[in-house]
């Protein structure tokens, strides 16, 4: 293979390069295409073997591949492509702000709805749906590099119409502005605080969003006055920090949480606590449902006692106790 068959196939695989009267080919970060990040020059060789030195502009480079500014590597053309093709979503997924759910939170969701188009009233104890859970990707973005991926966000835009079930208290995303150095300001408030407190953060109103990845958490802490649904909205606004531009467009929603009373929230928690108990120590594959029936008879009572009261109260409590302070 020759230097410009070579060339020619870099060209073909990659968008973001400029190909140099040389036969070097410029790869540049499709947030800053000005500014190229790594020079390819490859050279005439043995067929087998193609001869590519790699050089990074000094004043360009990136802290996470600090090496030295010139490498040579001896590669198959076959091995030459995979580890071109491994550098892009490298410098992709660091490089750009990303912000996502995890499966298991997604699941967790999915699972504690309500099914067959029942009502709220009418709340079930979460079953693990492992035929759901399969489909669901480990990593449900919201924003992937650097682009808000439209559909997620309809579906959020949509879910006022299907509200967060009452074991959802926390939501726990995560974010990551890689290689861009990105401002954030975001604020989220109660439309009903008669049954749901302003959401609490655990990050600062505005800030710099961390470049690494971290977690983004939500409380959603019900008063525990009364039964029925909460709205909530949230504003989310990220820029460039020197320039004071987007980064994406501003992230605006209202979504609603289903809250219970005190009482209907400590009965609800006992009613599923127990049912997970009994499953546990009396397996259907081994015991029938009578066993099980009297195992949630006696952990109800129990667990109903001024004895285990306290366990239930804790959360809205504390959820009182942190707003006001």
């Amino acid at each position: 293979m020759t230097n410009y068959d070579l060339v020619g196939t870099l060209k073909a695989l990659y968008a973001p390069m400029k190909v140099c009267p040389d036969g070097c080919v410029h790869v540049r970060h499709a947030s800053t295409p000005s500014r190229p990040l790594f020079y390819f020059t490859a050279v005439a060789a043995p067929p087998s073997v193609t001869t590519v030195f790699i050089q990074q502009p000094q004043a360009e480079r990136p802290q996470l591949l600090r090496a030295a500014s010139l490498q040579e590597m001896h590669l198959s053309p076959a091995s030459l492509y995979l580890n071109l093709i491994l550098l892009e979503l490298l410098v992709g997924a660091q490089g750009q702000l990303n912000l996502w759910a995890d499966r298991k939170l997604v699941a967790r969701i999915i699972e504690s709805i309500p099914s067959n188009g029942k009502d709220y009233s009418s709340l079930k104890c979460p079953r693990q749906r492992p035929d759901i859970t399969q489909h669901i990707p480990p990593q449900l973005f919201l924003v992937l590099n650097g682009h808000i991926l439209q559909e997620v966000y309809d579906k959020i835009l949509h879910s006022v119409h299907r509200p967060l079930p009452p074991q959802i208290e926390i939501i726990r995303l995560k974010w990551r502005a890689g290689l861009e150095r990105l401002t954030y300001n975001i604020s989220m408030v109660s439309l009903n605080k008669t049954l749901l407190f302003d959401p609490l953060l655990n990050v600062a109103s505005y800030g710099i969003i961390p470049a690494m990845e971290s977690d983004v958490q939500i409380t959603l802490a019900c008063t525990g006055k009364v039964t029925g649904f909460a709205a909530f909205k949230l504003h989310l606004d990220i820029r460039r920090e020197f320039e004071g531009l987007r980064k994406i467009p501003r992230i605006d929603f209202v979504a609603q949480k289903y809250c219970l009373s005190k009482q209907r929230f400590k009965r609800f928690h006992i009613k599923c606590d127990c049912r997970a108990q009994c499953q546990k120590l009396f397996p259907p594959v081994y015991f029938g449902k009578a066993y099980r029936k009297k195992c949630n008879q006696r952990c109800r009572r129990d667990l109903s006692s001024k004895r285990g009261t306290s366990r239930y109260n804790y959360y809205t409590h504390q959820n009182q106790q942190q707003h006001i302070n």
